[in-house]
Order: C-alpha cells, then structure tokens, then sequence
C-alpha cells in the first residue's frame, strides 16, 4: 500500500501498520516496489537498508524515520520537507528519488554511493591534504548553499555525512549523503533539534534561533578535522563536549597540523571565522566561504584576507559571553540512549535540558553524537611545528 502525507494523518492502526513499524527484513517489499537486501545499520531517529528498486532495476538507500521518536504532525512536515528538497538537483547532493509512506511507515529512498565518508578516509589514511580539504570543503559548500537557497538548514554536516567517491574519470567527488535533518527555517524555531554534538553550533544548544551561520560553524568543524584529524572540541562525554563549544576556545589549528603541513593563512583564518561562538562574527552565509575557497585552489597560497563578514541587521542573538554564564547549566536528562557503528562513526542518543534559571524558558534539544576536531590562523603558510603566535 501507498500512501501520501494526507494518508498517512489518517491512516489507521492496523496490524499491518503496526508489523511495518518493526524493523524490514531482507526479502522484504516496501510501497511493492523496493526489495530490501541488507541492513546498514540504524541510530536514534532512522534505520536505514540497502534495497533495489525492482521498477527502475538499480539499487538504492531506503531510509525508514522512526515514528515513534515523531508525532504525526512533525512526520508529515518531514515529509513535506523532504519531498521539496528532492526536487533539489545538484552534483554535491545525494539525489533523493522517493518520499512516500507505506502502511503508516514514512520512507525515503536515496541514490546507493560507493565511496567512503570523511571520516573513514580520515581513520584510515590521516588527515586530507589543505588542497583536497579545500575541494572537498567547497563541494560541501556549494551544495547547502543551494539548500539555504530553497529557505532549508541542513544542520548536521559531519564528516561522517560527507562522502568521497571516485567518478568515471578517476578524479574525486564529495557528495552529501544525509540530509535526514534538512528543515525549513521557520521550523528550526520550533522542532526539537537534532544534531551531532561536536558540530553543533552553540546557538543551537542554547535553544536560540538558528539560520545558516549554524551550518557555516559546522563546515567549520568538518574542514578542522579534515585537515588535521581531530574535532576542536573533545571530552570523555556528550557533556563535556558541549560545555567546551559554548565557552571554550578551539585549540590552534596550526599546532595540530600533520608535521610538514603546508596550510595557507587565509584557509585557517577562513576556520577560525566560521568557528566563532557569537554567530554575527561569522560569515552570514555560505556565498563568501565559497569564493574563499575558490580562490585558494586557483591562487593558492597568495596572501588575501579573507573577506569580512556582512553585517547582519535585526536583533543579534546572545553573545559568547551569555553563553559562557549559561554553559553551567546544561543538564543530563538521560545517558545515552543508543549506540552502534553506522558506516562512518558510532552514533549514540540523549535528552538534556538547558536549565529555565539560565535561558527564561525550557529548551528540549535530542542529539546524535559521533566521534572526535579547531582553528585559529597563523602566517601565510602554517607548517604544523611553527611556534604559536
């Protein structure tokens, strides 16, 4: 049975929607169309399956949200979301060929990438050299900028969600491979948030509104950790991570470059803005990440500064020193809920609140957490064992 969103607000209760809620199984047909032939792995708020599409004779991705971590409004507006953002062709996107929901099951279904993600590429060989962090960075770019343009935030790119793959002619291709988060803005504002705690913006663990300086600090962290194989902020838990990204300084970038790296200035200057606590010190959107990142690969390591940040008009959000006073008050509800491998990176699942004495009101955020990544700036070429400033 195939449903659409309207469906799917009344769909009923039945056995048979209660046996699709439980995990597929290889063999198993979803929307009579998708042939289930393994598992991938599964986290806090999806399963994912390898399938084939029996129609079109390829195989594909097929991405179950789980319903019960959703209501059926919030289920709907996903869908909603997630069938605009399929009409979104671009070459640093994975393509979405399907939303539907079959039995009261919401489904998506992803083109099938072979490759390897950031991070396993990292765990495997070391950190990326500056010009392969930077053609990757910019494919990144390029392509949430062109979901910042159809009014969504995709705010949750780690490098575990970015993908290299090889194309037909040999050269490498960075795809975004999740956009399991991608909301409107306005939805931002009111959903509880999902996300991995060493790239969360710290607006966003305030509970303060979020727009596209939240994926410009997370493109932040995945360029520190491409190019030196660490994140900027890490610690024995969740807790410890988060408090760091609210009041803590990232350690030097330069200082944790592989020994012989060759780092232009503007690219660690470049880190250093998008990583900035205050959200109106970063760049504004992704269009001047991405003409710094351009030039680096065709000027190399010319000396520029990067370009200043525009100034923003309307209300400026807390500043770094509010969240310093509010970084106390972070407060475990509940340990990790979940936590398996899934292809790139374990994932793990808890619940806190930012405390109401702090905020002036109640925040429930739910994140997802991976693995361990900083920033600063230095000379115009920054070897790794170059003495700090």
């Amino acid at each position: 049975m195939y449903e659409d969103e309207h469906s799917f607000k009344a769909a009923p209760r039945c056995a048979e929607t209660q046996d699709r809620q439980r995990p597929l199984r290889r063999g198993d047909v979803l929307a009579g169309r998708y042939k289930v032939i393994d598992s991938l792995g599964h986290g806090g708020m999806a399963t994912v399956f390898l399938a084939k599409d029996l129609t079109m004779r390829r195989q594909v991705v097929l991405k179950l949200p789980r319903t019960d971590k959703l209501d059926q409004g919030a289920s709907v507006q996903i869908l909603q979301e997630k069938r605009a953002l399929s009409a979104l062709a671009h070459p640093s996107i994975v393509s979405i060929f399907d939303v539907g929901v079959d039995a009261g099951q919401p489904f998506l279904v992803l083109e099938y990438l072979q490759g390897r993600t950031v991070l396993e590429v990292v765990a495997a060989q070391g950190a990326l050299s500056p010009t392969r962090a930077i053609t990757m960075a910019l494919a990144v770019a390029e392509g949430v900028a062109a979901l910042h343009e159809r009014g969504l935030l995709h705010l949750d790119l780690t490098a575990a969600n970015v993908m290299l793959t090889d194309a037909q002619d040999g050269a490498e291709r960075t795809r975004v491979i999740d956009f399991g988060l991608a909301i409107s803005r306005s939805a931002a504002r009111t959903r509880k948030l999902v996300g991995t705690p060493h790239y969360l913006a710290p607006e966003q663990i305030l509970g303060h509104d979020v727009g596209a300086q939240a994926d410009v600090y997370a493109l932040g962290v995945l360029l520190y950790f491409a190019l030196c194989g660490s994140h900027p902020f890490e610690g024995d838990d969740q807790r410890a991570i988060l408090k760091k990204q609210l009041r803590g300084a990232p350690p030097s970038l330069r200082q944790r470059l592989p020994a012989g790296a060759q780092v232009p200035r503007r690219l660690l200057g470049l880190v250093d803005t998008c990583l900035a606590k205050d959200p109106n010190a970063r760049f504004e959107g992704l269009g001047v990440v991405i003409e710094v990142l351009r030039e680096l690969l065709h000027d190399g390591d010319k000396p520029a500064a990067v370009p200043k940040n525009t100034v923003r008009t309307g209300p400026a959000p807390r500043s770094a020193a509010s969240a310093q006073q509010v970084a106390g008050s972070v407060a475990l509800v509940a340990a990790p809920l979940v936590g398996m491998g899934v292809a790139s990176g374990s994932i793990s699942t808890f619940f806190f609140l930012v405390t109401a004495a702090a905020l002036g009101a109640v925040t429930s955020l739910h994140l997802t957490g991976n693995r361990p990544a900083s920033a600063p700036a230095g000379s115009d070429v920054a070897p790794e064992q170059a003495a700090a400033p």
